[in-house]
């Protein structure tokens, strides 16, 4: 990509409830869908050479909150999401 692109992911995550997120991975598979649940150093390294833009990789919920955003805990989301730029 060119210097300046933007790249913008969310990716699921057992960082916070290995067993609900194992649950989880089991109904996808038994409908026959794939599913790869990866930890928050491996959904990192998708940035490769970007520049993280703040807060960096976090909690969709924690991303730009706004006065409505939804509160949950982190075994709630279980999901990681980032912004970052093609320097």
């Amino acid at each position: 990509m060119p210097p300046g692109r933007f790249l913008a992911l969310s990716h699921c995550t057992a960082d916070f409830d290995a067993e609900a997120m194992e649950r989880a991975v089991r109904v996808y598979h038994e409908r026959g869908m794939r599913t790869q649940v990866r930890d928050g150093d491996q959904v990192r390294r998708f940035f490769g050479d970007f520049e993280l833009i703040e807060p960096g990789l976090v909690m969709p919920h924690e991303w730009r909150p706004g006065p409505e955003s939804a509160v949950l805990t982190p075994a709630e989301s279980s999901f990681y999401a980032g912004v970052a730029r093609k320097a």
